[in-house]
């Protein structure tokens, strides 16, 4: 996980936003930073939307 927030850091100019992912697991962090890096798109959190009328 170590290696995979340097290169975001490294990437992007900033920290990734641990906190926003707190309640995630290590693996599912591992990921999400992982993907932000390949797509070169800085991690931005989808709020959560409900659909009722």
């Amino acid at each position: 996980m170590y290696k995979l927030l340097i290169r975001y850091v490294n990437q992007f100019g900033k920290d990734f936003p641990v906190l926003s992912v707190k309640d995630k697991s290590e693996y599912e962090i591992c990921r999400i930073v992982r993907e932000c890096c390949e797509r070169n798109t800085v991690y931005t959190e989808t709020p959560v939307t409900s659909l009722g009328t």
